[in-house]
């Protein structure tokens, strides 16, 4: 759960610095939750070429999005509802011993990150059959 917290406290510190999202505490659990999708689709489209060696869906694609909308919904009802943010910041240490500004930019590479892996995923995937 500390990686989690490290990441939603930088997202929600990076949301606040770009100062145009209307709700900067709310926002990363939909990054989170479609990072959470990519990793999952990506993890399906692995399984579906190792076991089936086709890349024509067998497991319905609607699994994974079930999955990250209910990752969405419940990273929301966490950090938002249950005000697990907060009390991320009346700890001893928020800051996870990283400067403001590194934490950030590894927050923002692991989202793009996840989505660079699905796309090099199915690039190589693609390319060895």
């Amino acid at each position: 759960m500390k990686i989690i917290d490290f990441l939603y406290y930088y997202l929600v510190m990076w949301f606040k610095k770009r100062g145009k999202v209307i709700d900067p505490i709310a926002r990363p659990a939909f990054a989170l939750g479609i990072c959470s999708l990519l990793w999952f689709m990506t993890i399906d489209g692995i399984i579906e070429y190792v076991l089936f060696n086709t890349f024509k869906t067998r497991i319905p694609k609607i699994i994974p999005v079930i999955l990250g909308i209910a990752i969405i919904y419940f990273l929301e009802y966490i950090y938002v509802k249950r005000k697990r943010y907060y009390l991320i910041l009346e700890r001893d240490d928020p800051k996870f011993n990283v400067s403001d500004k590194s934490g950030m930019i590894i927050s923002i590479i692991f989202v793009l990150f996840s989505l660079a892996f699905l796309m090099l995923t199915a690039i190589i995937l693609h390319g060895i059959k």
